[in-house]
């Protein structure tokens, strides 16, 4: 019979290691691997308690290329009609109505779609 109540709890070593070994007299909330570039060095003396702040820092210092994704922004505007779409962005309103219908990937580099 399965026990209902039973709870199981995972911790990362490098957290288990710096909550024994490590001072933490400022109560920060994340540990950092020093030497950035190997999470697998879990020595104590290869860890220290930091802020949210300080840990983004010191992840981007160490972070490589291989890592790293780009991103873009998604803006959102509404508008009534394709032809007040076309006015207020200057981009054709038959692309703009191809990309609804299906017919283009995009018009003027943007997405559109017809509100539902």
């Amino acid at each position: 019979m399965e026990d209902l109540f039973s709870m199981s709890l995972e911790f990362q070593v490098h957290r288990l290691v710096a909550l024994v070994f490590c001072s933490n007299e400022e109560g920060k909330e994340y540990v950092n691997h020093i030497d950035g570039g190997n999470s697998t060095n879990n020595r104590a003396s290869n860890l220290e308690w930091c802020t949210p702040k300080e840990h983004t820092v010191h992840l981007g210092l160490y972070n490589n290329n291989s890592t790293k994704r780009a991103v873009k922004q998604i803006f959102i505007q509404e508008f009534s009609s394709i032809a007040e779409a076309q006015r207020v962005t200057g981009i054709d309103k038959v692309h703009i109505g191809q990309v609804c219908r299906g017919i283009r990937n995009n018009a003027g580099g943007c997405r559109w779609e017809f509100i539902t």
